[in-house]
């Protein structure tokens, strides 16, 4: 039981640790602009920008709770295994493809990674800057994309996936638990949707690139296609 609840709230940790990191990663690829500011500032973005990271987090961990729970009468962690890391494995180089075209695309002066592919949709000439960068930008893009996705691909099967290898059968009071954390998800979703508190906190500075930096672009994505849905069912 006790490893089954180590893991998910490691697994948890682990997706707001990338997303923190990662907005470390958009300030230095911005050098021009975030050096203007103070360490104290930087430590602002990152502080004020939990809120959607908890958000996304908790959203990445609902497969995985599910897993948990339906693999309860399998000892060892073969199978949660083979799907947790697979699906962690194309979370990370997906969500690190997003996250360098999001600070390209910033760079460009062309918007946010929502905006573009939302337009995509409507105008393939949204993204087409993309055709026109130098092969400079394409080679630091791709060297900064497989950075961050073997940093974190290595880390997590050292760290957070080593541990589904110690999993055992668990009882009805395990169980139990997985059910409330699973259902403990809702919060941090909940509280990420919300639109007043979290467009009141993220408006924290003067500076236009600080409050931008502050975002988080898989979050974004994810709200503005969860509410293009919403407004044509």
């Amino acid at each position: 039981m006790g490893k089954r609840i180590v893991f998910f709230f490691y697994y948890f940790l682990f997706w707001v640790l990338y997303f923190v990191l990662t907005k470390v990663v958009f300030l230095l690829y911005h050098s021009g602009n975030s050096f203007e500011y103070t360490w104290f500032n930087w430590l602002q973005t990152i502080y004020y920008g939990l809120s959607m990271d908890f958000s996304a987090s908790a959203t990445l961990c609902i497969i995985p709770a599910f897993m948990l729970l339906f693999t309860t009468h399998i000892r060892g962690g073969r199978v949660s295994s083979v799907v947790i890391n697979i699906y962690t494995s194309i979370l990370l180089l997906v969500l690190s493809a997003l996250l360098v075209l999001d600070m390209e695309l910033y760079q460009q002066n062309e918007g946010r990674i929502q905006q573009a592919i939302l337009a995509a949709f409507n105008n393939t000439d949204s993204i087409s800057f993309l055709a026109g960068l130098e092969m400079t930008n394409w080679v630091k893009n791709i060297i900064v994309f497989l950075l961050i996705c073997v940093v974190f691909i290595a880390y997590y099967f050292e760290s957070v996936g080593a541990i589904i290898a110690y999993f055992k059968k668990a009882n009805i009071l395990a169980v139990f638990f997985l059910l409330l954390l699973a259902a403990g998800l809702y919060f941090p979703i909940k509280y990420g949707i919300k639109i007043v508190p979290l467009n009141s906190n993220i408006s924290h500075s003067e500076s236009r690139f600080l409050n931008d930096a502050t975002l988080n672009p898989s979050w974004e994505l994810g709200k503005a296609i969860f509410d293009g849905f919403n407004e044509n069912p």
